[in-house]
């Protein structure tokens, strides 16, 4: 009799969970809001309409010493493909090299002559430097860089977003300069330079506004 009881509590419990229970299409569905991306750039032919590129250069071993400086792009223009830059060829002006700042606080005149010499990126034989841009890959863009007639890869990190229908390339690039034929202060080829040490390295802080061909 116990194992009857049992048996009818357990029947009428499934049946009142059965008919509690509804389909998962009957019940109330939770509202699902997809983020419409307002960013996406527009494949197309853009020419670059304005830009900055800083420039700074260090002494190795004397801690805090910064040069800096700007330098202007001569032209530029960049396809995007697929919303990733495809390609593109930016030619800076080297004749344009200027200093706004030294580690010892003064001398930019002298310094900027002294770059645009036969020591550095002799400018008068080599009036330009061109990257060109060969694709890119999230927020990687990788390409070649020509620099006194010598062309090496490069690869640097960039933030690309649109503003205002116009596309904004912003970033970082660092440059080995002896890659270059620019040895000029650098221990890697002199000696007993103590002090005098310049960093092989050297950054390009730019921002380039691309806007879209007609």
């Amino acid at each position: 009799m116990k194992i009857i009881l049992t048996i009818l509590v357990a029947i009428i419990i499934i049946a009142i969970v059965i008919t509690g229970v509804k389909k998962s299409e009957d019940l109330p569905q939770p509202t699902v809001e997809v983020a419409t991306t307002t960013n996406q750039i527009t494949d197309g032919a853009y020419t670059v309409s304005s830009s900055t590129l800083i420039w700074s250069g260090k002494k190795t071993l004397v801690t805090g010493y910064v040069d800096s400086g700007v330098v202007t792009l001569k032209s530029g223009e960049f396809i995007v493909n697929n919303s990733s830059i495809a390609s593109g060829t930016l030619v800076v002006d080297m004749n344009s090299i200027s200093v706004k700042g030294t580690g010892r606080g003064d001398d930019e005149s002298l310094l900027e002559k002294h770059l645009k010499s036969k020591d550095f990126f002799n400018s008068s034989s080599f009036s330009t430097s061109t990257l060109i841009i060969k694709r890119s890959e999230g927020n990687v863009i990788y390409g070649d860089l020509i620099v006194k007639g010598i062309t090496k890869p490069v690869q640097f990190p960039a933030d690309i977003s649109v503003e205002n229908s116009m596309v904004k390339i912003k970033g970082v690039m660092t440059v080995d300069r002896t890659e270059y034929d620019i040895r000029y202060g650098s221990n890697k080829f002199f000696d007993n330079l103590a002090n005098n040490v310049i960093d092989d390295l050297f950054t390009i802080e730019f921002e380039l506004v691309g806007v879209k061909k007609e």
